[in-house]
């Protein structure tokens, strides 16, 4: 018969996997949401709309999940995009907890002049949207990435 202990590890376990996993559709609104937020923010400036890209989102997801997996929040590494892009740069976010509030991030990197230089680039045309939850120095974490590339 297993100890409470064991019970217990077992039920946080069980919990932690189903907070980790949320359905595809969750993803997609939740990314288009924040693109959404950032094409706002294009549109004032007078720039077009960034346009979704599927292989800018599989590398922006990838990033994320490769910063938990590795123990790091960062830009470590580079973007690991199709090499038919021509220029590509990245946004990183990191907000505590498991939550997928786009409003808080991007109003974060419109207050940050490096990444809001990067939302505003007349050069970028295309988006992908990535986010992962986690545990990052023992702390529950999302973090967000954002690929922008051209062509």
């Amino acid at each position: 018969m297993p100890s409470r202990t064991h019970v217990l590890v077992q039920f946080v376990s069980i919990l932690a996997l189903l907070a980790v996993a949320a359905p595809a559709g969750a993803r997609r609104t939740t990314a288009s949401d924040l693109v959404h937020r950032l094409n706002v923010q294009r549109e004032r400036a007078g720039l077009d709309p960034l346009r979704t890209d599927p292989r800018l989102r599989a590398s922006a997801a990838r990033q994320s999940r490769r910063q938990l997996r590795h123990g790091y929040f960062g830009h470590g590494s580079s973007v690991l995009a199709s090499p038919r892009f021509r220029r590509l740069g990245e946004l990183l976010a990191r907000e505590p907890g498991w939550h997928l509030r786009t409003g808080p991030i991007a109003r974060g990197w419109r207050g940050s002049p490096s990444h809001n230089a990067l939302v505003h680039s007349a050069g970028f045309q295309l988006v992908g949207v990535g986010w992962a939850r986690g545990w990052l120095n023992g702390a529950q974490i999302t973090i967000w990435t954002v690929h922008l590339g051209a062509r």
